[in-house]
């Protein structure tokens, strides 16, 4: 969890309080969905499978997973936006976030 904390809070420039308990829907749902939708991803790319052939009901459901996490990303990364647009602009403070952002909005 606190790995996935810390990415998130770099990635997204968000923190989903996973660990102190104080989560959101948003974030749990965030947290399970990674978490399944990991283990599928080994099921597909790792282990040997057949769905580059035939789209399997995993493979349906590690496409379902990967939209899901599509989704609720947007959500934490609308919030930042607002978030970074409210407080100005401050250059000394840029997270990772930020500075992709001025590379390019849809990064």
């Amino acid at each position: 969890m606190w790995s996935f904390e810390s990415i998130c809070y770099v990635a997204l420039n968000s923190r989903l309080h996973l660990i102190t308990g104080k989560a959101d829907a948003d974030a749990l749902r965030m947290s399970d969905a990674m978490s399944e939708f990991m283990q599928y991803t080994y099921d597909h790319d790792i282990a040997p499978s057949i769905w580059r052939y035939y789209h399997t009901p995993s493979f349906k459901r590690l496409m379902r997973l990967h939209d899901q996490l599509t989704e609720i990303t947007r959500k934490f990364v609308d919030t930042a936006l607002q978030r970074i647009e409210a407080e100005g602009n401050k250059e000394a403070r840029k997270s990772v976030f930020e500075r992709l952002l001025r590379l390019d909005r849809n990064i």
